[in-house]
């Protein structure tokens, strides 16, 4: 799937000055310390308010080098929780992390204005038949050979009009040219897309997705007992 980056439009700007006021004394709540890995950790400050007619929650957040205690980089969320250290094939460092439960950003360690953002709150559709796939929200990531594999929910209307959580896997080629220019639109690759073209198969709604080694992604019907290996970028 193709999809609209907004994170550089006035709308996503906006959207920050509006509730920005969120990360003030008044909001704050407590703080809390994640380590994660042997060089780095980061600190988590909470806030909660009711703004604009709307319950917040937002985080300040300050990753650190563990060996010196220094800062590292410095940002603000809102209620996300995906933040990861990853190493390239050259053993470059970056970090993985959401800003927005609607998108994500990655940062080179080794030189903080190489940074790339991608935001988008907009509803998508599935590529298969164009039914309505409501709005990606990702959760977490796994890194393997320049290739990232988020782990995402979006929200699908059922025939009663409610909407239901569908989990799935993203597939997104990570190169470092993302870095050089601002990206209107990013190319993701559903995975629960590539096995029904692939096999012709409807993978469970509880299907998982992981790197077995290099280009190999394994890909596990659990409740089926159905297991797939995607290699060498064959789909």
């Amino acid at each position: 799937m193709l999809i609209e980056n907004f994170y550089y439009t006035d709308y996503y700007k906006n959207h920050w000055i509006k509730y920005g006021i969120l990360f003030s004394d008044n909001y704050f709540e407590k703080e809390k310390k994640t380590i994660l890995n042997n060089d780095y950790y980061m600190k988590h400050k909470r806030y909660f308010g009711h703004i604009h007619e709307k319950d917040i929650i937002g985080y300040d957040r300050t990753l650190y080098k563990t060996d010196d205690n220094s800062i590292v980089y410095h940002y603000k969320s809102d209620d996300s929780k995906m933040f990861k250290i990853i190493k390239d094939n050259d053993n470059n460092e970056y970090f993985i992390f959401n800003r927005d439960l609607s998108g994500f950003s990655i940062i080179d360690l080794h030189n903080k204005n190489r940074e790339f953002n991608f935001y988008n709150n907009k509803a998508i559709y599935n590529d298969m038949d164009n039914s309505l796939n409501g709005i990606l929200v990702f959760i977490d990531s796994e890194y393997s050979n320049n290739q990232i594999l988020f782990y995402i929910f979006y929200l699908s209307k059922t025939e009663n009009d409610a909407y239901k959580r569908v989990f799935t896997y993203l597939l997104f080629d990570f190169s470092k040219e993302i870095f050089d220019k601002k990206i209107n639109t990013i190319q993701l690759l559903d995975i629960r897309d590539i096995i029904l073209k692939k096999y012709n198969y409807n993978l469970d709604i509880y299907y998982k997705a992981y790197f077995k080694e290099n280009n190999t992604i394994l890909v596990e019907d659990t409740m089926n007992k159905k297991i797939f290996e995607l290699t060498n970028h064959s789909y």
